[in-house]
């Protein structure tokens, strides 16, 4: 009596008898030309607990195809040609399915009870797929489930109520997707979250961690790479939590006061991957308005203002780094156990070889070369303008004087 049963890699088109199978708990009919389950074949392998039909071309399963598998647990049919999810199709497997794959299909509608009742299942791959809508309620009976994979699909939109209920989710996959937007209160309830990935979507923007609601004890990955990101003051609140990793790299940021002083802190970091990103090709940097592209670990020429800073936070507990360069030697960064990150400066002035130069450019907007050339051509312009008046009037006025003088002379 065998335990498993050998039949990946054998040619087969139809899944063989059971006949000297009758105790078969791992049946491999991987690497086949399979193309359909059939249920009467399939429901003779009732001790089976694990079916592996991965690289098959099996375009459907219908409902009640495992119906009278009852010690089934795992089923893992990647790697085919599905298209649907029906609803029923997992009917029989209630009290023992714990994990499910269907990942590297061509999966793009799935039944809003396809996963009804299914207490047990722990994983649920289904990345790699044509997803592009979720029923509301799919998952909302699955809340033992642990891993949930939806990465590589062309989802666009997500529910609040999506992920209701999933409190041992540990791994959420929604990288490679069409999202622009996290909806408030995703991740509320979900006090085993620990790794997030969102990397490869059409984020714009993003909610503050209270709003998404992410537990602020739990959570050690968040992958927001590969977006179109492009306000610092928006991620750093992620920065907070000192037990995060928050990766960040490749995404538009704009060179402003609040890039500069998320710079100021990670020079405090001795893992600096904690913000960059798991990836060299996907670099943290800032663009100005011109288009020049700083680093996170490039000095940024903007001076800005106590004022603009006085409000922005990021967490560490280790002091500032010392001064490298002449233009650090005059930027002083206080970062606390609070977070809060503040520039020093008297009245905007920049320091400059022990002279002051009061500068009259906004300095948190990051104002490019052109732009700064025109407010001089106007200052010139008007003051030029300026002259010329004051100037006629002088002359006005002395010429009436002296016609006064005339006609008293004259009388």
């Amino acid at each position: 009596m065998f335990f498993r049963a050998h039949c990946d890699n054998k040619n087969l088109t139809t899944i063989p008898g059971y006949k000297g199978c009758e105790g078969t708990t791992l049946l491999e009919l991987q690497e086949n030309s399979i193309e359909n389950i059939h249920p009467e074949r399939i429901s003779e392998y009732v001790s089976v607990k694990t079916l592996d039909v991965s690289w098959n071309l099996i375009s459907l399963i219908h409902p009640g195809t495992f119906i009278d598998l009852n010690y089934l647990r795992n089923v893992i049919c990647s790697h085919n040609s599905l298209d649907t999810v029906p609803n029923g199709v997992f009917s029989g497997t209630e009290d023992s399915l714990t994990r499910i794959y269907l990942n590297n299909n061509y999966i793009g509608i799935i039944g809003d009870e396809a996963f009804k009742s299914l207490s047990q299942v722990t994983d649920i791959y289904l990345n790699n797929n044509h997803i592009r809508v979720l029923p509301s309620k799919v998952f909302s009976d699955v809340t033992e489930v642990t891993c949930l994979n939806l990465a590589h699909n062309e989802l666009e939109h997500l529910q609040q109520h999506h992920l209701k209920g999933l409190t041992k989710l540990i791994t959420l996959w929604l990288q490679n997707n069409n999202l622009k937007e996290i909806p408030k209160g995703l991740f509320a309830g979900l006090e085993s979250l620990k790794e997030v990935y969102l990397s490869d979507n059409q984020l714009i923007t993003i909610h503050s961690p209270q709003n998404l609601g992410l537990q602020p004890v739990g959570l050690e990955i968040l992958d927001l790479q590969n977006n179109y990101l492009n306000r610092s003051d928006v991620v750093i609140p992620y920065l907070l939590n000192a037990t995060w990793t928050v990766y960040l790299g490749n995404n538009p940021f704009l060179c402003d006061c609040y890039f500069q002083s998320i710079q100021d802190w990670y020079g405090t970091l001795t893992n600096h991957q904690t913000i960059t990103s798991n990836s060299p090709e996907n670099p943290l940097t800032c663009t100005f308005n011109n288009g020049t592209q700083y680093s996170i670990s490039d000095y940024l020429p903007i001076i800005c203002s106590d004022t603009a800073n006085e409000n922005i936070a990021v967490t560490s507990d280790k002091p500032s780094p010392t001064p490298t360069s002449h233009h650090d030697k005059y930027r002083t960064v206080t970062v606390n156990s609070h977070f809060n990150a503040s520039f020093t400066g008297q009245n905007n002035m920049i320091h400059h070889e022990d002279k002051q130069v009061i500068t009259v450019v906004n300095t948190c907007t990051g104002v490019n070369i052109a732009t700064l050339v025109i407010c001089i051509l106007f200052f010139v312009l008007w003051a030029g303008k300026s002259l010329y008046y004051s100037t006629r009037d002088r002359h006005r006025t002395r010429d009436r004087s002296r016609t006064r003088d005339r006609s008293r002379v004259t009388i």
